[in-house]
């Protein structure tokens, strides 16, 4: 098994360049294929069913069938727009009171009282020193 491999790579090696392309390009999408099928099996595995928000007979259904990747980014997609419609409706929603609540502090009367300050007393200290007068120079 070994030499037939190893005789089927040397002829690869000594062909045109065209033919060690399409080799290329077939070994990849093979690897990338069973990369895929890997990865949405793991993923078909550890993530969590999302049918908690179904009714009940949609719940039986759901977990009947069995779901493919295709089927599980159309669920996903339904859920991630659901949320983003509701954050945008919430901000919405904040919005508009934030600009009710201004529009009512705006319009309410205003009353400014001004009262008058009360006068100031100069400081004066309690036991004040005698100064004498300087005088200054002309």
């Amino acid at each position: 098994m070994k030499q037939v491999v190893t005789s089927h790579i040397e002829k690869i090696r000594h062909s045109d360049e065209h033919t060690k392309r399409w080799w290329v390009i077939g070994a990849t999408t093979i690897v990338m294929c069973a990369v895929i099928v890997l990865w949405v099996m793991y993923l078909t595995a550890t993530l969590p069913k999302t049918s908690e928000q179904k009714t009940s007979t949609e719940v039986v259904q759901i977990e009947t069938e069995k779901t493919s990747f295709l089927g599980t980014l159309i669920e996903g997609v339904k859920i991630t727009s659901n949320n983003l419609w509701n954050s945008f409706r919430s901000i919405g929603t904040g919005f508009s009171k934030g600009v009710e609540n201004a529009m009512q502090y705006t319009s309410k009367k205003k009353e400014i009282i001004i009262q008058k300050a009360p006068s100031e007393t100069p400081f004066i200290p309690n036991n004040p020193e005698p100064l004498e007068p300087i005088q200054l120079p002309q």
